[in-house]
This record gives C-alpha cells, sequence and structure tokens, in this order.
C-alpha cells in the first residue's frame, strides 16, 4: 500500500439500558390413557434504549489528524413476540407408536428508531464546528409465521417407520424511512421490504436395530414458493436424502457412520436492502 498509513479509532459513552420481560402459559388435557392435548402460549418483549450516547472518532493518516468527527445519539428499539401453539397425540400399542398432529402460529412486531446529530470538526483545535448533519432511521417490522404438522410412528416386524406431512408459511412487512438535514437541507427515503413465503414438505423414514447394530434411512421432499414486493417471484423442489449406521463397541464406545443433505436459508435480515450507517 502505497502513502501514510490509516489508522481510525471510535470511542463511546454514555447510557445504554435494556429491558427483557417473558411468560408463558399453557394447559394439558388428558383425554385417556392413551390421548393428551396440549395448549402453549408464549409474550416476549424486549426494550433498548440508548440515551444522549456521545461518540467521538478519529482518523489519522499517518501521524496525522484528518478527521475529527463527534456524534450524538439517542435510540429506542422494542419488540414483541406471541406465540401459540396447540399439540395432540395419540398412542399405540407397541411403545413408541403414535401419532402427532401439531399446529402454531407466531408474531413479532418491532420498531428501531435512531436518531444521531453529528458534527465534524476543526482538526486543528478540535473545537470550530466545519459541518454538522442531524439524522435519523426508523425501521418497522412486522412478522408471521405458521406452521401444520402431522407426524405418525409405526412398526412393522423389525422396522420402525415414522412418516410425516408439513405446511409452513410466512408473511413479512419491514418498511424503512431515512431522514437527514445536511446544511439546512432536508431529506428523507423510504425503502419497503415484503416477504411472502410457503413451503411443502413430506418425509419418510426407517430405522432398524439388530443386537448391537442400528441403521436409519430416509428421504425428505420439500417444495418452497416465495415472492418479494409482489414483484420478484420464484420456487423449487428439493430432495434431501439421510442415511445412519451406528455399531456399538466395547465400554461403552460407538462407530458413527452419518450422511446427510440439507438446505440453508438465508434470514431476513441478510435479504432485505436497508443500509444503516453509525460513522
Amino acid at each position: 500500500v502505497k502513502g501514510n498509513p490509516y489508522f481510525f479509532d471510535k470511542v463511546g459513552e454514555g447510557k445504554n439500558s435494556w429491558q427483557q420481560n417473558y411468560m408463558n402459559y399453557g394447559i394439558d388435557w388428558f383425554l385417556n390413557e392413551k390421548s393428551s392435548l396440549n395448549f402453549l402460549g408464549e409474550w416476549r418483549n424486549w426494550k433498548g434504549v440508548s440515551d444522549n450516547y456521545h461518540i467521538t472518532s478519529h482518523t489519522f493518516m499517518g501521524d496525522e489528524l484528518s478527521e475529527y468527527l463527534t456524534s450524538i445519539k439517542d435510540s429506542k428499539d422494542k419488540s414483541n413476540n406471541y406465540y401459540f401453539s396447540l399439540y395432540y397425540n395419540r398412542k399405540f400399542r407397541k411403545d413408541g407408536d403414535d401419532l402427532r398432529l401439531e399446529a402454531y402460529y407466531n408474531q413479532q412486531t418491532g420498531r428501531i428508531n435512531n436518531n444521531y446529530t453529528e458534527t465534524y470538526l476543526n482538526t486543528e483545535d478540535l473545537l470550530t464546528p466545519l459541518s454538522q448533519i442531524r439524522r435519523s432511521d426508523l425501521t418497522e417490522n412486522r412478522r408471521q409465521n405458521g406452521e401444520l404438522k402431522f407426524d405418525i410412528a409405526f412398526t412393522l416386524g423389525t422396522l420402525k417407520n415414522e412418516a410425516g406431512y408439513r405446511t409452513y408459511a410466512a408473511w413479512m412487512e419491514n418498511d424503512f424511512t431515512e431522514r437527514h438535514i445536511i446544511e439546512d437541507v432536508a431529506s428523507e427515503e423510504r425503502e419497503e421490504f415484503n416477504y411472502l413465503e410457503t413451503r411443502q414438505t413430506a418425509y419418510y423414514n426407517l430405522s432398524c436395530k439388530i443386537k448391537k447394530f442400528n441403521w436409519q434411512a430416509g428421504l425428505r421432499g420439500e417444495y418452497s414458493w416465495i415472492e418479494i414486493n409482489s414483484e420478484n417471484h420464484t420456487d423449487y423442489t428439493v430432495l434431501l436424502p439421510q442415511f445412519t449406521l451406528n455399531q456399538s463397541l466395547p465400554a461403552e464406545q460407538n462407530i458413527k457412520l452419518t450422511y446427510r443433505k440439507q438446505i440453508f436459508r438465508p434470514s431476513i435480515n441478510s435479504l432485505n436492502p436497508f443500509e444503516t450507517w453509525s460513522d
């Protein structure tokens, strides 16, 4: 790299506070010796506040101070999450054979409001203001998702069979508003990111135990459909096989071989296009 070395440091000091609340409630209803019904509800709340938080940033080119910036940050961050589920279980004659039905719904709302007053100072006297920027960014999120599940396990001879079907849907609405005032000139930009996804999944697994040797094999098929901002659409189907061999050894040891194909999806924070900057 040619030229003088670059060095940057940033120091913050002020009041930051967080508060988190959590509550859950539920009921279990035993219909008979082999059937039960369960309801679960959860509520989570989170709040964060930065009050008059001062930030000082220095930029050096070699030994010379090239930029001096002070910033005051006030921010409020809060979210609420509600979760409800209903679960039914029916046991059969053989141990481990059962039928399971489950439905759940989850909703999360969030709001992040950051306000900054940033002042660039003269690098010689560190007092004279050169320019000032007042800006704020507001992020509002609403996320909903739900799923219906059906699973059954039954034994035929020495083979244990497991099968199931799931349908999943997610709706996400994200709004971002950025405002700033530079040299008394105001500007505002607003962005939206709306995301809709549905998935249909079916699977079948087989497993067997022969003395100290176990094996398991299965296949899961999944169809996904995605819409972004009512303009971009995509859909795809994947087959995800898995296979496991396990051999028990003396002295409570074992050797295991596993193959599994998986799909990894990006989080909503990796998908939305909003830019936030703090320097």
